[in-house]
């Protein structure tokens, strides 16, 4: 997956749930900052070092750098749990077949 595609994601199922000002702010942020830069990066070649070393070297306030980083964060945050839950299912659904085997 890349990033891209988690933005797009993310835009679609996490926003909405936000206060309308936090997602025009992070709409801006997504499209001006974080998808031109990382968009093509598949997401397990994104690191933090790498991340953190783009935003010192970017021209622009701490506060405005900040925000891309938490945004960054939450993003990284959406897919960590939407593994987990696919991790959940997959073991679930593995444990409901033993049991019916065994009956």
């Amino acid at each position: 997956m890349t990033l891209k595609q988690l933005v797009e994601h993310y835009i679609k199922h996490e926003l909405p749930r936000m206060a309308f000002s936090t997602q025009c702010v992070y709409q801006s942020m997504l499209k001006s900052w974080i998808v031109p830069k990382w968009g093509n990066h598949q997401l397990r070649e994104v690191k933090a070092v790498q991340v953190e070393e783009w935003l010192l070297s970017m021209p622009r306030k701490n506060g405005t750098k900040s925000k891309i980083r938490n945004i960054m964060c939450s993003l990284f945050s959406c897919v960590t749990l939407e593994l987990y839950q696919q991790v959940s299912m997959t073991v679930k659904q593995e444990l409901q077949a033993r049991v019916v085997s065994v009956w």
